[in-house]
């Protein structure tokens, strides 16, 4: 996501709104990636795991998008821990190879739910060499608080899901040594 992009992004929100110096000094500063719950709203624990399974396929989508645009733009010193672009293209070939093996993988059960966001923040923090990125979780708590409510969802359909979501994310609580 341009610097551009991102302002168009967060522009309404109080984070952009209220707190102008932190947007610079971090969402201006480092990669973005989005993950939209926004339109989710699983009737089962299957498509809970597909909608977690394609946000963080899109995760990976634009991480490729932007390594790709980085050769163009960055020259010398400026690659980061990049010493050539040959070594950003590699960076990318593992990123692809990651994304393809969760795009490959039909057996995913809600177990392997935190595995998703955990290999995600693995691969940007190898990508970026631990000096940042962000990922930000627009609407994370609409399929587990408003989709049940709004869709009927019976009690146990609605633990199961809950259930999915929390494996989601778990990995945000785990201390990760990623060294």
């Amino acid at each position: 996501m341009t610097l551009a992009d991102r302002r168009r992004h967060f522009e309404k929100s109080d984070l952009f709104r209220q707190h102008p110096t932190f947007f610079n000094d971090h969402f201006a500063k480092y990669p973005v990636f989005v993950l939209n719950f926004s339109r989710s709203m699983p009737l089962t624990t299957e498509e809970a795991i597909s909608i977690l399974r394609g946000n963080v396929i899109i995760a990976y989508k634009d991480c490729i998008e932007y390594l790709g645009s980085l050769p163009n733009t960055l020259q010398g010193d400026n690659l980061g821990r990049f010493e050539s672009a040959g070594d950003m293209k590699l960076a990318i070939r593992g990123i692809h190879a990651a994304y393809e093996k969760l795009l490959a993988d039909s057996s995913i059960t809600g177990d392997d739910c935190g595995d998703f966001l955990k290999a995600l923040m693995e691969v940007l923090y190898n990508c970026f060499d631990g000096r940042g990125s962000v990922v930000t979780i627009d609407e994370y708590d609409k399929p587990i608080f408003c989709a049940p409510r709004e869709l009927g969802i019976g009690k146990e359909a609605c633990k199961d899901i809950v259930g999915v979501y929390s494996q989601f994310y778990s990995a945000l609580f785990k201390r990760v040594s990623l060294d």
